[in-house]
């Protein structure tokens, strides 16, 4: 990366960053840009990192949308990928940074692009390399304040966090002495991958499984909720 030359030993604000501008493009799939990627690219536009010569960025941000579902999500990723591949910049992704909110296993590739993703998996993530990225969206309903006067959960894990390293947190919970704070809850819950057709990001639940060793059955649980229920979150 020309970043990681010009920023050793030099303070961060040389960091440059290119954003391609917004223009009419022959294909109207990559003109119809969410209220999320129009708010990225303003936001990049007012930066002080941001430069309008490309050849003095290290940084390149391509004009991609991958923040927000579409009902056509595949052929917008297909139509996305050959547009990238068809930058005179590309370079097999060289300095590039994508930023994607979006999960599919045409994006799951090992190009040289930086990727900043909700998504990742320990499969897709290059440590020291990609940008994990939390799972928020601005349009969903405003959680109720109240859930956050007492944390009912300790610990909500996601299903691909390793296994054994759940069990690990279990028998420390179970170990560990409750008299510092009786009003801390022991329970570990694992949100499950679900998927539902006809919702929308707001109305998105998640299966849960309470701590294995209180032999508690699956149940559905609001994903936003469940989370700000948590002391902590992984």
């Amino acid at each position: 990366s020309k970043c990681v030359h010009e920023v050793v030993d030099k303070s961060l604000h040389t960091i440059r960053v290119y954003v391609y501008p917004l223009k009419e493009d022959s294909n109207s799939m990559l003109t119809n840009f969410s209220q999320q990627f129009i708010s990225l690219y303003n936001a990049i536009l007012s930066s002080k990192y941001y430069v309008n010569r490309i050849e003095e960025a290290c940084i390149i941000v391509p004009i991609v949308d991958l923040l927000y579902p579409y009902p056509n999500d595949s052929q917008m990723i297909d139509l996305s990928m050959r547009y990238l591949n068809h930058l005179p910049s590309w370079n097999e992704g060289k300095n590039h940074l994508l930023i994607n909110f979006l999960f599919n296993e045409k994006l799951q590739y090992s190009a040289s692009a930086i990727i900043a993703s909700a998504s990742h998996t320990s499969d897709t993530f290059r440590t020291k390399f990609d940008i994990v990225l939390p799972a928020f969206n601005p349009f969903t309903v405003v959680v109720d304040h109240s859930i956050h006067e007492r944390r009912t959960i300790f610990l909500t894990v996601f299903q691909s966090t390793d296994q054994n390293f759940i069990k690990q947190l279990h028998y420390l919970l179970l170990d560990s002495p409750r008299t510092l704070d009786s009003n801390l809850s022991s329970t570990i819950i694992v949100l499950d991958y679900s998927i539902l057709s006809n919702v929308t990001y707001m109305e998105r639940f998640a299966i849960v499984s309470e701590s294995q060793y209180r032999q508690s059955v699956k149940k559905w649980i609001n994903y936003s909720e469940s989370l700000c229920s948590s002391e902590f979150c992984l």
